[in-house]
């Protein structure tokens, strides 16, 4: 629609807009925003500044300022004879002006911080869509020595003496309609921008006389007092300090507390929930601005705070009694200790470990009972323990350079370690950006985390700090912590020694270590995942059982990423990137990059095998997305990068491959992997291509397939593709199934897994997880001996991927072939993340659909927990061990993907305990 007339203000006819426009006095604009004496100020008033003109400039065809209220308003029109009369009769003047008549760069009180949290609250609850200004109650000054004269301020320049949060809360929810609108072509069909330039010019306000300038100031400050009705404009203990700290600067040498306590009693009559002011409060808030409120970084982060805490509750810097008793304790600390002590304070707050209701300034600064050593001193006594954890302890353990400058970074401030952990209540923490590290880790950051940023260790620090013990004491002590840390210690000693064994015997391998305990959920009730690991188990200790499974979700966190197809290769490449695992590997380690077809669908029919159909497109996206990961022009492949491209035993997938799959001129039985790997031209990259065989026994393969009188092929042809020779480029490394065999040979015998221990769903939740990916396919099973095909029922529980491979065929390959990182073509069971997160290998795997990913992630935790269970494994968890038994009749030595016995007496057989809370009976 263009821009606005100021007809918008009287509907009834545009043209009284525009001739009362003409009619107006010429007005005298400001120069720019006056100046303020909180520097705190200044941001927010530019932005305020900043809305109004773009309101302006969108909504009127010309001057805003211009603009008269219209004659037929429900307060009388502005009009400057009868308020100079009004004035001087009685003092007020009740009218409806303009609020662009209003200065965008004054406030009332400079010297006060502006309330940014009143200015949300009040635009959120009173200005959420077009309203008038009538709610706020706006005020106007007029100096008594401009009624003498006979004359008022120019339009532009007029102030008020109600809080200028409200006109900005105001202006603020306008600009927003109005960046709407322009953000919609400047078309505006519910006529937004007209309904507010209509409450613009009828805005009511009452004009008041003031004597002077410092009248101006006590009267501002009384309106605050008597902001009943919006309270969200009162006066804060963080305004009151800065009040009092400039009127100490205007009186000098001559300023005592006693001297403004006698101008408060004299000009201002506080309310009844603001705090009497006394010598005692004058003389703390002296105390804090000096200590804290005169760093501009702290009073940033406490300004902030103190307006995510309006109303009743008051936060955590709602009273000078718990500012000055925060500034009590941080009078010898440096600007950026003072400054980490308040940021971990706001993050405990924010994190839950601290009760603002509880933060009382005895709480805080501690009894005498306590030998005077509260919340603040646990807190100082953390930042002395993080500087010592950060600094000589991990510089002297943590052998890893860039392992030492991630962990300092991170746990350096809470901005920082909130952006890689999280808030407690958030259940999804993407920890990726540790994949691939040590065991060790997994013992030192969930530490870290708890010493410093939780409240798990806050009993042990605070007898601490009342012993007065050096933090070099607690580190090396007998205590929690000592104990705790010494773990970790040994954990490095014992990965270095490892590391040097493995170098002197030239092999690159480690072994993995139990993994750390996590800090326990909060919340007692067990999820999916819990419950499916419990099935045909009891437990005697909840918490451990809690932990045990956030240790498993750090695990899948750290190393595992998990993404829904897109459908194209351009947002699968995105995604990709920002993985750990898409990363390049350096000798001798390398990327696997995972296609298996048959994991990207399945026959939901039939309950018994079915040969899927390829899926071409989702292969080609895949693999581009992966290669131009590597080169942007997508020209050539990574140096380090395995391409292991599966035939699934069946010679028919060669020719149900599309064109674009096979390169023109060469014999299509060459072609059976290289072709996959293509440029954006459709031509086979650069690459060199062998063939790996992999046998597996007949009668798995027959109970599998349920086929006893078929045909049986045993081989399995594994198509490897890499930039380079491979004899040239990989090094030779002994099979993980015959140590005399090794990686060079073209033949390995390996085991696949019996039906029954296949992922299970019933028919009819799978059919819904595969979604677009199911391939319903007809007729007759190859070899299938049944002599009627079974009814197919919903709940029938059947393998979710007829093809799933087993854990052996996933650690063969990563040993063989020192798989440093994986990129799977699809997820499927999940069996390949979990060989990796055991491994701590990163893994990033493509899931079909949004149920897939979300299935995966508890099945893989249950799994895991399983894992926890082994007593011979890497991952062995004893504490957990401890307190899980078996029911009565149950089996404590369940594999991961097995039944219970003593489970539900409904489960069918060959189904674990995940299919059977997953088919809705648990």
């Amino acid at each position: 629609m263009g821009k606005r007339s100021g007809s918008a203000a009287d509907p009834a006819s545009k043209k009284k807009g525009r001739a009362a426009a003409k009619a107006a006095p010429a007005p005298v604009l400001p120069a720019g925003p006056a100046p303020v004496t909180s520097s705190s100020n200044a941001e927010c008033l530019q932005a305020h500044t900043d809305h109004v003109q773009y309101f302006h400039a969108h909504a009127v065809s010309g001057k805003a300022e211009l603009l008269k209220p219209p004659q037929q308003c429900f307060v009388q029109p502005f009009d400057p004879a009868a308020a100079l009369i009004s004035l001087k009769r009685d003092k007020r003047y009740l009218c409806a002006i303009n609020l662009a008549w209003l200065n965008p760069g004054y406030a009332p009180l400079p010297q006060m911080p502006l309330n940014r949290g009143a200015i949300r609250t009040i635009r959120d609850h009173w200005f959420s869509r077009p309203a008038s200004f009538a709610s706020q109650k706006l005020a106007v000054p007029i100096l008594r020595a401009e009624i003498d004269a006979d004359s008022l301020p120019a339009f532009g320049l007029w102030r008020t003496l109600s809080p200028i949060e409200s006109v900005m809360a105001w202006y603020e929810a306008a600009w927003q309609s109005a960046v709407k609108v322009e953000e919609n072509g400047g078309n505006d069909p519910d006529n937004v921008l007209d309904e507010w330039l209509e409450h613009l010019v009828t805005a009511p306000a009452t004009l008041v006389v003031v004597e002077s300038e410092q009248d101006l100031s006590w009267q501002a400050q009384q309106w605050k007092e008597d902001a009943t009705t919006l309270t969200v404009l009162g006066c804060t203990a963080i305004q009151r300090v800065f009040d009092i700290h400039h009127r100490r600067l205007l009186l000098g040498d001559q300023w005592s507390a006693e001297r403004i306590v006698e101008d408060y009693n004299k000009n201002l009559v506080l309310s009844p929930k603001s705090e009497p002011i006394k010598v005692g409060m004058v003389s703390h808030c002296t105390t804090i601005y000096d200590r804290l409120l005169g760093h501009p970084r702290v009073v940033d982060l406490m300004l902030q705070e103190d307006g995510e805490n309006l109303g009743e509750s008051k936060g955590i810097f709602g009273l000078t009694s718990q500012l000055h008793a925060l500034a009590s304790k941080v009078g010898g600390l440096t600007t950026d200790e003072v400054v980490w002590v308040v940021s971990i304070l706001i993050d405990q707050r924010k994190a839950g470990f601290l009760d603002p209701a509880s933060a009382t300034s005895r709480f805080l600064t501690g009894t005498a009972s306590e030998r005077n050593k509260g919340y603040v001193d646990v807190v100082i006594y953390k930042m002395k323990l993080r500087l010592h954890l950060l600094g000589p302890w991990l510089d002297s353990n943590v052998e890893a350079a860039q392992h030492r400058d991630i962990l300092k970074q991170t746990f350096h401030e809470p901005g920082e370690f909130r952006k890689k952990f999280g808030y407690p209540r958030e259940s999804e923490v993407d920890l990726s950006w540790k994949a691939g590290w040590p065991a060790s880790a997994d013992l030192l950051i969930p530490l870290l985390q708890d010493i410093i940023y939780t409240s798990k260790y806050d009993g042990d620090l605070k007898v601490a700090v009342r012993n007065q013990t050096e933090v070099v004491d607690v580190v090396n002590g007998s205590g929690t912590i000592g104990e705790e840390l010494k773990k970790v210690s040994e954990q490095f000693t014992k990965e270095k020694k490892a590391k040097d064994l493995a170098q002197a015997a030239a092999q690159t391998d480690s072994g993995s270590a139990p993994a750390a305990a996590a800090e326990a959920a909060s919340d007692t009730s067990r999820s999916p995942a819990v419950q499916s690991f419990m099935v045909g188990r009891v437990c005697s200790d909840e918490a451990k059982l809690a932990e045990a499974e956030q240790k498993a979700k750090f695990l899948i966190n750290s190393n595992v990423q998990f993404m829904v197809y897109p459908g194209s290769y351009v947002d699968l490449e995105k995604k990709m990137k920002a993985s750990s695992a898409s990363k390049p590997c350096e000798r001798p380690k390398w990327t696997l990059i995972f296609v298996d077809p048959a994991q990207l669908g399945e026959a939901a029919t039939a309950p018994h095998l079915r040969t899927v159909p390829l899926n071409s497109k989702f292969i080609s996206n895949f693999l581009k997305a992966v290669v131009h990961t590597r080169d942007s022009t997508g020209s050539m492949l990574g140096g380090r990068d395995l391409y292991v491209l599966c035939s699934n035993g069946s010679t028919t997938n060669v020719t149900k491959l599309p064109n674009l799959l096979q390169e023109k001129g060469r014999d299509p039985t060459s072609a059976i992997a290289s072709a996959y790997v293509l440029d954006d031209a459709g031509d086979s990259l650069a690459q060199n291509v062998c063939r790996l065989c992999v046998s597996y026994e007949e009668e798995a393969i027959r109970s599998r397939r349920r086929s006893t009188n078929a045909g049986v092929d045993q081989i399995e042809t594994l198509v490897l593709v890499t930039a380079e020779p491979f004899s040239q480029s990989m090094d030779q490394r002994p099979r993980l199934s015959n140590p005399k065999a090794t990686n060079m040979g073209n033949m390995v015998a390996l085991h696949m897994d019996n039906p029954s221990n296949l992922w299970m769903l019933p028919h009819q939740e799978k059919v819904s997880m595969l979604g677009p990916f199911r391939v319903a396919v007809g007729g007759k099973t190859t070899g299938f001996d049944a002599t009627t095909t079974p009814r197919q029922s919903k709940t029938a529980m059947e393998a979710v991927f007829h093809h799933e491979r087993s854990k052996p065929f996933f650690e063969e390959l990563i040993h063989s072939y020192n798989v440093g990182a994986i990129l799977d073509c699809s997820a499927s069971s999940g069996t390949l993340a979990f060989v990796a997160t055991c491994r701590r290998i990163p893994y990033f795997g493509v899931c079909l659909t949004a149920d897939h990913e979300s299935l995966l992630k508890n099945r893989l935790c249950a799994m895991l927990m399983e894992e926890f269970l082994k007593a011979n494994g890497d991952l062995y968890d004893g504490k957990l061990a401890a307190c899980v038994g078996p029911s009565t009749g149950g089996n404590g030595n369940q594999q991961a993907g097995t039944s219970n016995t003593g489970g539900n007496g409904n489960q069918q057989p060959g189904t674990s305990g995940m299919d059977e809370m997953q088919a809705g009976r648990i």
